[in-house]
């Protein structure tokens, strides 16, 4: 250990050297990774946020909201979501699946007098009284409601959102205790919460009496306890509900819904940022490590016979990739504090272009502690895809002729350029992937087009679209010098017979130009 941190600690002081006398070469890489993990770190920060920190209640992972779905009628409403306070608390009181359940519904024409005039405020709601113990929120000022609250003789109270606060009263604290009168009852403000609690999209809430708690229903999942066995026993007691009431308002045939709050919040935007993540964490970081790759490889040919010279005087072939490891490492460590500065800035790009209500109020996206681990952990990464594979090339294989030869470097060989071969077909084929899944023609939770070519046909207007883009593709490369097109059907290679899907198909080949 004594002999080999001095010895690291020399790497690092070639490797910073080494960079600096080639200052062309380092601003690339660390420009083309830097753009890697910047893009990397903006999409985890997304997707981390929306999927493990998009809602600020306690447990909010397993919360689950449901419907009574009508399957007579499977094409038409989605379905009941209003419960009524007798089957609220048959859903409550029967059920062994959830710790707890609140109702909520929403006020509407929501009218505030002070006394001097008559305003209209945003839309508010009502809460069963265990609502905000069940989201455990604390407040910012004064208490939430309580149990006490949904009592026949308690005070009418009320809790106000911060973002009302703060537009309508300027944040004085000193509006809590006093009373308002909201739809020609006067309510005591009790409580001020804090900036990120917007349940159920309301400026304020109001308790339900005990007996008259209904509405739209989410209960919380015990532990280990999955939706699929929470929406068995939901359908169970609604169906027994059913038979006792057989005139009530379950309809004849119907099934239970369920799914998370988060599915409920957000929908089909989890696939947008699953193909978000596919594409950039994966395949645009892929990308700019094979690029950034070709470069150290290319940069390590030309060193050859530096490295040759050193495999003389005695160098290990582990101490030659530990060296060429370590200036990667320096480059990559570069290039990760350039992507966080990228990142920090393309973050605040990417919030303004999210459609508005795509996402819960409450869901604040930003960098924090497990962004900053993963782009540590890129870094890394980063570090073993562009240093190994110039590191093992050159490492191995006979130095005899690279110490024979002239000159600072020798010729690409047959094997060298044939590694950089592959990493350009690798870089050609990531971005082919990449165009596919960021394609909103082509919906990335939708089977790949062509996949299924093998053993069945590809449907007429799939095809005629590949064959048009393919067309327009091999049109633009016509005019470049060195390429040529033959084609069976030239003239019909847009419209192909369908009885002969292959005919007109192009058979393009590089020709390099002869002297």
């Amino acid at each position: 250990m004594e002999t080999y941190l001095p010895g690291l600690g020399r790497d690092f002081q070639y490797a910073l050297r080494n960079l600096r006398k080639s200052r062309r070469f380092s601003l690339i890489a660390i420009i083309t990774l830097a753009l890697g993990i910047g893009a990397s770190t903006v999409v985890f920060s997304a997707v981390h946020n929306v999927f493990f920190h998009a809602l600020p209640y306690k447990d909010f992972d397993r919360s689950v909201v449901f419907e009574i779905r009508n399957t007579a009628n499977a094409d038409g409403s989605k379905g009941r979501v209003y419960f009524s306070p007798s089957e609220f608390r048959a859903f409550r009181e029967q059920n062994h699946v959830f710790d707890d359940m609140i109702a909520h519904q929403g006020l509407s024409r929501l009218f505030y007098d002070d006394g001097k005039s008559t305003r209209v405020l945003p839309s508010g709601a009502s809460v069963s009284t265990n609502t905000f113990d069940y989201l455990g929120v604390l407040p910012l000022l004064g208490r939430t409601i309580s149990e006490q609250d949904g009592r026949p003789d308690a005070p009418p109270v009320f809790v106000m959102n911060y973002r009302l606060w703060q537009r309508e009263f300027g944040g004085d604290p000193k509006i809590l205790g006093r009373s308002f009168i909201l739809r020609g009852t006067p309510r005591t403000l009790v409580g001020i919460m804090p900036t990120r609690f917007n349940a159920f999209g309301a400026s304020l809430w109001v308790p339900m009496r005990a007996d008259e708690a209904g509405g739209n229903l989410i209960g919380r999942l015990k532990p280990g306890v999955s939706v699929q066995a929470a929406r068995a026993e939901l359908d169970a007691i609604a169906h027994r509900l059913q038979k006792a009431n057989p005139r009530g308002t379950f309809p004849e045939t119907f099934r239970v819904e369920a799914q998370t709050l988060l599915d409920g919040l957000i929908g089909s935007f989890k696939n947008t940022l699953y193909a978000l993540l596919t594409a950039v964490l994966l395949l645009l970081l892929l990308i700019a490590c094979s690029n950034v790759a070709n470069l150290l490889l290319a940069r390590a040919t030309a060193r050859e016979r530096e490295i040759a010279m050193r495999v003389t005087l005695g160098a290990t072939r582990g101490r030659l990739i530990r060296q060429l490891l370590v200036e990667s490492f320096v480059l990559a460590s570069a290039a990760s504090a350039v992507g966080c500065g990228l990142a920090y800035f393309g973050l605040k790009a990417v919030i303004t272009l999210i459609p508005a209500g795509t996402l819960p109020e409450e869901t604040v996206i930003r960098m924090n502690a497990p962004v900053f681990l993963l782009t540590l952990s890129v870094t890394f990464l980063s570090t073993i895809l562009c240093g190994l594979a110039p590191a093992l090339h050159v490492s191995h294989g006979d130095v005899q002729p690279h110490l024979t030869g002239s000159g600072k470097g020798t010729a690409v060989g047959f094997r060298q350029g044939k590694v950089r071969a592959v990493l350009v077909i690798a870089e050609v084929a990531l971005s082919i992937v990449l165009l596919r899944v960021t394609d909103r023609r082509w919906p990335i939770d939708a089977q790949f087009p062509y996949s299924h070519a093998c053993g069945s046909r590809v449907q007429s207007e799939e095809r005629s679209l590949f064959r048009t883009r393919l067309a327009r593709l091999l049109q633009f490369q016509l005019e470049r010098p060195g390429f040529h097109c033959k084609s069976q059907d030239s003239e019909k290679f847009g419209h192909p017979p369908a009885s002969r899907p292959h005919e007109g198909s192009p058979r393009c080949s590089l020709r390099r130009g002869m002297r």
